[in-house]
């Protein structure tokens, strides 16, 4: 393993270890009393994100674990891997949106399923909304105001109303900031997204809820 190669697999331990301790911090041990118990859902949990980390397929990621003992460690994993199988299915049961910031389809505010959707599919972009579109300014700051009540996800991108969804998978989630993907481009390590002033409602949000002027869409 080349020095280049032995840095990459240390990000990845660090990836793993992050999910694993939110894992165990918000997940139960397992999705069911009656489940087989094979695997935690903290540890399916960290294979998908390294999965989405990686932009790597179920396979991929369980090829990349198969020839890694330091990330089988990290995830508990020494003596057996899960079927990719297993992954999808657990994928199929989580949730996990996320609100696209500085897309390169000027879709900033839209909404896609990062993952356990088919190729992380697009549940509702701004190709047919021109102010929309132009809402994001890249460089300066931008203040986005997300509502997620209920099955209803509304944003907001500085003011301007980009997304009014209602999604019935999603009633629920967790809420994270994170770089979606770098791919084969290390200069862009050098790029830092920075965040202020971040305020979350959880104490009966719906009392916060503002209008919008964009009709409801309702996304299968």
């Amino acid at each position: 393993m080349d020095e280049r190669e032995s840095g990459e697999e240390s990000d990845w331990e660090r990836v793993v270890e992050l999910a694993m301790r939110l894992g165990w911090k918000h997940l139960a041990d397992y999705g069911s009393a009656r489940s087989r118990h094979d695997f935690t859902q903290h540890q399916l949990m960290a294979c998908l994100i390294l999965r989405a980390y990686l932009k790597t397929t179920y396979r991929g990621v369980l090829e990349l674990l198969s020839v890694s003992p330091n990330l089988r460690e990290a995830l508990g994993m020494q003596g057996k891997l899960p079927h990719y199988t297993s992954l999808q299915k657990f994928s199929a049961r989580s949730r996990v949106l996320a609100i696209a910031c500085d897309d390169p389809d000027d879709w900033t505010g839209g909404v896609f399923e990062d993952y356990g959707g088919p190729a992380w599919q697009w549940y509702y972009n701004l190709a047919d909304d021109a102010l929309a579109r132009e809402a994001f300014k890249i460089g300066e700051w931008n203040t986005f105001r997300i509502e997620a009540i209920g099955k209803s996800i509304k944003v907001w991108v500085n003011g301007v109303p980009t997304i009014n969804m209602i999604h019935d998978k999603y009633a629920s989630c967790y809420i994270a900031l994170k770089i979606h993907a770098l791919g084969d481009k290390p200069e862009q390590e050098k790029i830092f997204g920075h965040f202020r002033n971040i305020r979350v409602i959880t104490n009966n949000p719906a009392a916060y809820s503002q209008a919008m002027s964009l009709p409801a869409k309702t996304v299968p």
